[in-house]
């Protein structure tokens, strides 16, 4: 006489449901055809190895066939496994090191050219404060020194604003101011 349990339909589909609600984070595709697969691939499963149709035994199908089955949402197990089947990558040491190295690089350019732009724009703002226009008579023109600088000041902001190069506008800004004392000797000698 047999000793093993005979299950009810009712057991083993109670059993089969109850193994399939414990896979936690993924949810099984609930198409007509897929739950026939699903079924297909778990009983084989039970079959081929002469299992009890239980809980424990349909949940360890699940986790055999889990890269099989087909899911609407992957389990983390899965995507997990899917993640680490790849083949890692290495980088050598020296292209590393390489890739390192032309950072800091870059980084150290980027910092003095950072720096060497900061001077660039103390020095317009240095050649706008030093212009002081003379008279005729002798005297500072400070209406005219006002005038001159809050415009350079504006076009000089200006062009920071269109990110031109601080060497091009100190150059600019030189130009015009050298224009403007010619301009100022020209008068003088008229008078």
């Amino acid at each position: 006489m047999s000793t093993t349990k005979q299950y009810t339909m009712e057991e083993i589909r109670n059993n089969f449901i109850a193994a399939q609600k414990r896979i936690k984070t993924g949810t099984l595709s609930d198409t007509l055809e897929a739950r026939a697969f699903i079924e297909r691939l778990i009983t084989q499963y039970i079959l081929a190895r002469q299992l009890a149709p239980t809980e424990e035994n349909f949940y360890a199908a699940f986790q055999f066939h889990l890269a099989v089955l087909p899911w609407a949402v992957k389990p983390a197990k899965l995507i997990a496994m899917e993640e680490n089947a790849r083949p890692a990558t290495i980088t050598p040491a020296a292209k590393s090191q390489e890739e390192w190295s032309a950072k800091i690089r870059a980084g150290e350019v980027a910092d003095a050219k950072k720096k060497a732009d900061a001077e660039t724009l103390k020095k317009i703002e240095a050649a706008i404060t030093a212009y002081t226009p003379i008279t005729s008579n002798g005297r500072v023109a400070f209406g005219k020194q006002s005038e001159v600088q809050i415009r350079l000041r504006a076009y000089v902001a200006q062009q920071v604003g269109r990110n031109a190069e601080p060497g091009s506008i100190l150059a600019q800004v030189e130009k015009h101011i050298a224009e403007l004392y010619h301009a100022d000797e020209l008068k003088a000698e008229r008078v």
